[in-house]
């Protein structure tokens, strides 16, 4: 899970025990700072087909991937509505075009997706809540070249995404998209609909 710099919010995701624990340190910047906004990933996706997938293993995925922004955004409610907030989740792009092996991890995006949906809904007009789905940004270093090569081929946009892409997804939805809310952007060069 990853926080806008200056929050005052400390995360800690006990995976062994499946709990998440959140703290609020200091003042929240939210209202001299409206662009602050949690945000919400993780990397931690196994490549494990479903039946070698342990209740553990399920746990700990919904736990950092759909637990804790649930719960996350429920303490930093009082800071959002103070300051007309915005939250934006991190999803997945690939969760509207699933592929094997990472049924856990999907079926945890999934559920952010929903969220997502549930809380614009709930929580409007005073807090906008999105998402973005991230593509593919960046292939591990020992990652097989001729892999990463028909996957990019692929990308209608021939290219990954940089890092820069996702984080001006993030800034556009919390600081410039005031009429959206509820809604996931793709940043995948086009995967998604490809």
């Amino acid at each position: 899970l990853a926080l806008v710099a200056g929050t005052g919010i400390e995360l800690d995701i006990d995976a062994t025990n499946n709990a998440v624990r959140f703290s609020v340190s200091g003042s929240l910047p939210l209202a001299t700072h409206p662009s602050t906004t949690p945000a919400s990933s993780s990397d931690n996706a196994a490549n494990t087909f479903i039946q070698d997938i342990t209740l553990d293993a399920y746990r700990k995925m919904q736990a950092v991937n759909l637990e804790a922004p649930f719960f996350l955004s429920q303490i930093l409610l009082p800071a959002l509505r103070k300051a007309n907030g915005a939250i934006v989740n991190i999803s997945d792009s690939s969760v509207v075009r699933p592929y094997g092996n990472y049924s856990h991890y999907f079926v945890s995006k999934a559920g952010l997706e929903n969220l997502t949906k549930v809380l614009a809904v709930e929580l409007a007009p005073h807090i906008r809540v999105n998402g973005v789905g991230p593509g593919t940004v960046a292939f591990p270093p020992d990652f097989d070249k001729r892999l990463q090569s028909s996957i990019t081929a692929k990308i209608p946009m021939k290219r990954t995404g940089a890092e820069e892409d996702i984080a001006n997804a993030v800034l556009y939805l919390a600081n410039d998209a005031t009429f959206i809310t509820g809604q996931v952007l793709r940043v995948d060069g086009g995967s998604s609909i490809a």
